[in-house]
């Protein structure tokens, strides 16, 4: 009998520090809760603040690329412009070689 009594009263008085953990945990799930919430609406403030401060800087950066692809295609233009000239240079040297063979064979 007496160990009945004992058993009973270890089994309440576990039911009783479960129901109290169990609450404890339901509080702490709600900080968490209520805590990424705030983190949530913080990192969304953060995110506005930001694109307002660079989007001025973010429209310059759109023309800064867009010249730049110009540019480059110009570049690139100008390349295939000088690789002809550098080409008709080689063939005129060519030319004038053989014009200086031909009036050293003369001579």
């Amino acid at each position: 009998l007496k160990a009945k009594q004992d058993s009973d009263a270890r089994f309440q008085s576990d039911t009783a520090r479960l129901a109290s953990e169990e609450e404890r945990i339901d509080l702490e799930r709600g900080h968490v809760k209520r805590d990424r919430e705030h983190l949530q609406i913080e990192m969304s403030q953060t995110e506005e603040a930001i694109n307002a401060q660079t989007s001025d800087v973010e429209k310059s950066k759109g023309h800064l690329v867009k010249r730049k692809e110009e540019t480059d295609q110009e570049i690139a233009m100008l390349e295939q412009k000088l690789a002809v000239k550098l080409e008709e240079r080689r063939s005129l040297d060519n030319e004038l070689m053989e014009a200086d063979r031909k009036i050293k064979s003369v001579r």
